[in-house]
């Protein structure tokens, strides 16, 4: 018998507590927001107080005094926090491939528009039809929204490119300024009565400014920040920083549900919401659906067409909230479509994710998630 005494294998290094605990919160994140609706549902004091606090008024040339709330500021952080998680040089070859590009970014603005008549004469024919406007101001909401970064991480395990799913993120996010309103006002003039008011003057006094100053300058910032920060620090903080958006996103969730929820439960529509659910679930599916079959349509290589499928169903469902609660405040029916579909697209994409992951090719892992979900 030998003497010779065995070796084993050094053991993997383990990671960082911060890694770790991003996992962990990761893990947990449908737990949580399920935890934020139940709060809001049955303790939404608290979350209707600090909706109405204004933390600044900053001026900007042309848009004016633009009122800082504390749930803008806190979408605003999450976007900063997904666009600082995308590495640079990320984008650099899409520029040579850019009808998958185009594809994703024009299906998620025009999939809304051909679904919103569609949902409008279902509306009409349905026998409670008469208290439904909020139903289609809710759903013209999200689909006028851009692409959510979470959008990426939905997409990562199945093999969506990641650039591409960046690139329609960003792209739609930039457009937003512009599509937004526009979208709005086309939803205006497809509905009718009265949604289609709402979406009028929401198209006419903010919308374009909201995008602008909540959405695509926290991104802006973002990426200027990411190029400007040695990248040892960038990998130190990114987690903490990504640990923090989480949270930050499950407070934005609590505030945006705060009133909303506690109606529904006190005073219950139960054919009114029914109806929310069931549109939003068939909004979602049908947009995923066409975003699958625009990758098979024009032969799009897998991760491409993956890529499409899953940025074509998922809208930012916060911002469409946080446009609610400070633009509509009147109306608080509106934001149960919305966070209806927040609840739905996560759970789509998660079967989505799901289904397109068996088909990935023997042998390749799942491609590296450079954005945060939102």
């Amino acid at each position: 018998m030998s003497d010779q005494p065995s070796f084993s294998p050094p053991s993997a290094p383990s990671p960082p507590i911060s890694v770790r605990l991003l996992d962990g919160a990761r893990r947990r994140l449908l737990w949580a927001v399920l935890a934020a609706y139940v709060c809001a549902a049955l303790l939404p004091g608290p979350g209707l107080a600090l909706r109405v606090v204004v933390l600044a008024r900053p001026v900007l040339p042309v848009l004016g005094e633009v009122p800082l709330t504390m749930s803008a500021a806190l979408l605003g952080f999450v976007l900063f926090t997904a666009a600082f998680g995308i590495q640079p040089g990320l984008l650099a070859d899409l520029a040579r491939r850019p009808v998958a590009l185009i594809t994703g970014v024009c299906a998620n603005v025009v999939l809304p528009l051909l679904a919103l008549p569609l949902l409008a004469l279902g509306v009409h024919l349905w026998p409670y039809g008469g208290r439904s406007a909020s139903l289609l101001v809710g759903i013209a909401l999200i689909g006028a929204m851009p692409v959510a970064a979470g959008a990426t991480v939905y997409g990562a395990r199945a093999g969506a490119n990641a650039a591409l799913t960046v690139a329609v993120v960003l792209a739609s996010t930039a457009l937003s300024p512009v599509t937004l309103p526009l979208t709005l006002a086309e939803a205006a003039r497809l509905t009718g009565g009265a949604a289609s008011g709402s979406l009028r003057r929401l198209s006419r006094t903010g919308g374009g400014a909201f995008a602008l100053v909540s959405v695509v300058l926290p991104c802006v910032a973002a990426l200027a920040a990411r190029r400007l920060s040695p990248e040892r620090h960038v990998r130190w903080v990114l987690p903490w920083v990504k640990l923090a958006a989480l949270a930050a996103g499950v407070a934005l969730t609590y505030l945006n549900a705060a009133g909303a929820l506690g109606a529904v439960v006190g005073q219950p529509d139960l054919p009114l919401l029914a109806a929310d659910v069931v549109a939003a679930a068939a909004v979602c599916t049908a947009s995923l659906a066409c975003g699958h079959w625009l990758g098979r349509a024009l032969k799009l290589a897998r991760p491409e067409a993956v890529a499409v499928t899953v940025t074509s169903g998922m809208n930012n469902s916060s911002a469409s909230a946080v446009l609610a609660v400070t633009r509509l405040a009147d109306q608080p029916a509106v934001l149960v479509p919305v966070l209806a579909y927040s609840m739905i697209q996560k759970i789509a994409a998660c079967v989505v994710d799901g289904l397109l992951s068996r088909d990935r090719p023997s042998g390749t892992g799942p491609p590296r998630t450079p954005v945060a979900g939102a």
